[in-house]
C-alpha cells in the first residue's frame, strides 16, 4: 500500500482513524481525499456555489445549502421540490460544490464512489474543469461566470461520471477553435458506462500527459488520447483542473419527483503512476511584466512551479487594482489605463508578482 496523506500533507499513522480506508488503491500515493465523515461539508476542501442561474438550458438553484447538502458517513446532495422562489417563481433547489481555489491538480487518478438516483429530468455529474476558468458565486442573478478567466469550454472539462435520465456517461469537452474560444467540442465519449447507475460504483479517471482513461469498479471502459484536443499549441488537458459535484433540474420535461438524491461515499485523488512522495512547491514564478490595452484579454499563463509538478497546484490570483486590470487563472483583462501589479500565490504561500501596464 502506498503512503497515505491527510489534507495538510502529513503521513496518516495507524491510530489516526483513517488508516485502513476501504477501496484504497495499492501502490499509489493518495494526495487528496474526503471521506465525508461529517457533520458538514469541510470548507477547507470544498466551496459551495450559491445563487440562482442556468446552464445548458437546465436550471440550477443552490441557495440553501442545508436543504440540498448533508454529510453523515458520506455525502448526500440533491435536487428538491421547494417553495417557488420570490425572484423567478421556480420551485426547485439543487446543490453544487467544488474545489476551485482550494485544490487544483494536473495528472493523476481521480476516483469517487457514487450511487446515483433513479429519476428522469434530473442531471448530476462528477467532473473537473480547467482551473484557469472562473466559476464563482455572484449573488442572485448568475451563480457563475466564465468571462473573467479562460473562456469555457477552451479551459477543458472532464465529465468522469455524468448521470442523465438513468444513464451514466463519460465525455471530455474543449474548444475546437483553440485557446480562449467558446465554441464547443467533445471527445472520448461513452453514452453508457454502467447498466446499474442506482447501485454503488467506483468511477475513476486516470489522467496522464497524453491520455484520459475511464474505469468503472476498476474495469477499463475507455481510453482517449487528449492530444486530439490540441489546437495551435493549446491543450486544456495539460493544465491544472479542479473537482466538482453538482446536480440540476431539466425543466423542459416533466418532473414527477420531490427529491432526487445522489450519494457519495468518498472522493480521492492519487498522484500520477510512479510518484511515491508528496511534492510540495518551494517557489512559483510568472512573467515579471506585461503591457496590454484597455479591453484586451491577455494570457499570462500557468505559473512555473519549483519543483515542476507539486501535488497541489492551487494558485490564487489577485490584482492590486481591479479598476486597472483583473486577473483570474492567469487571464488578464485591461479595465482602464494605468499601472498595477498582479499577484499569484500558491497553497504553500509562495508568491510572484507581475507589473501590468494598461494603455
Amino acid at each position: 500500500m502506498g503512503k497515505v496523506y491527510d489534507y495538510q500533507g502529513n503521513v496518516i499513522i495507524p491510530d489516526s482513524g483513517l488508516d485502513g480506508l476501504e477501496d484504497l488503491l495499492p501502490n499509489r500515493l493518495l494526495v487528496w481525499h474526503d471521506e465525508f465523515v461529517g457533520p458538514q461539508i469541510d470548507d477547507s476542501k470544498w466551496a459551495v456555489l450559491t445563487g440562482r442561474g442556468s446552464s445548458n438550458s437546465n436550471l440550477t438553484y443552490s441557495e440553501d445549502i442545508d436543504k440540498v447538502v448533508t454529510v453523515d458517513n458520506g455525502l448526500k446532495y440533491r435536487c428538491i421540490k421547494d417553495n417557488p422562489h420570490p425572484n423567478d417563481g421556480i420551485e426547485y433547489s439543487s446543490a453544487f460544490i467544488h474545489t476551485n481555489n482550494l485544490f487544483e491538480f494536473r495528472y493523476g487518478r481521480i476516483e469517487a464512489k457514487i450511487k446515483f438516483p433513479n429519476n428522469l429530468n434530473h442531471h448530476t455529474t462528477f467532473w473537473t474543469l480547467g482551473a484557469n476558468s472562473e466559476r464563482t458565486s455572484n449573488g442572485e442573478t448568475q451563480p457563475w461566470t466564465y468571462d473573467n478567466g479562460v473562456l469555457f469550454p477552451s479551459c477543458g472539462e472532464i465529465d468522469i461520471a455524468e448521470y442523465d435520465n438513468n444513464t451514466v456517461g463519460f465525455v471530455a469537452h474543449w474548444s475546437p477553435d483553440g485557446f480562449d474560444e467558446s465554441t464547443y467540442g467533445s471527445g472520448g465519449g461513452l453514452s453508457s458506462i454502467t447498466s446499474t447507475p442506482s447501485s454503488w460504483h467506483i468511477y475513476s479517471c486516470e489522467w496522464t500527459e497524453t491520455t484520459i482513461t475511464l474505469y468503472v469498479d476498476g474495469v477499463q471502459k475507455q481510453t482517449w488520447d487528449h492530444r486530439a484536443s490540441a489546437v495551435n499549441g493549446w491543450n486544456p488537458f495539460m493544465h491544472p483542473h479542479y473537482l466538482m459535484l453538482n446536480c440540476i433540474v431539466n425543466l423542459s420535461g416533466t418532473v414527477n419527483w420531490e427529491i432526487a438524491e445522489t450519494e457519495v461515499a468518498w472522493v480521492r485523488v492519487y498522484a500520477p503512476i510512479g510518484v511515491t512522495e508528496k511534492i510540495i512547491e518551494t517557489a512559483i514564478s510568472i512573467p515579471a511584466s506585461a503591457s496590454i490595452a484597455v479591453g484586451e484579454r491577455y494570457w499570462l499563463g500557468t505559473p512555473t512551479f519549483t519543483p515542476s509538478n507539486p501535488s497541489d497546484m492551487t494558485v490564487n490570483w489577485k490584482s492590486h487594482n481591479e479598476d486597472i486590470v483583473t486577473c483570474y487563472g492567469g487571464m488578464l483583462i485591461g479595465k482602464s489605463a494605468g499601472v498595477t501589479y498582479v499577484q499569484a500565490k500558491s497553497k504553500q504561500g509562495c508568491t510572484a508578482l507581475c507589473k501590468v501596464t494598461v494603455s
